[in-house]
C-alpha cells in the first residue's frame, strides 16, 4: 500500500537517494520506525 502511495506522489518520510526504488523507500520507512505493518489474516508465509 505504501509503495502505491509513493507512486502516486506522496512524499517519503525518510531521506532517499535518486537510485532508490519505491519498495526500498517503503522498507526504509518501516526500519526507521516511521510506519507500522501488519500481516494479512490467513497468510501462512507459503
Amino acid at each position: 500500500k505504501r509503495v502505491r502511495q509513493l507512486g502516486l506522489g506522496h512524499r517519503p518520510l525518510v531521506e532517499t537517494t535518486p537510485r532508490m526504488s519505491l519498495t526500498d523507500i517503503a522498507l526504509k520507512e518501516i526500519i526507521a520506525g516511521k510506519l507500522d505493518y501488519e500481516a494479512l489474516e490467513g497468510s501462512d508465509g507459503a
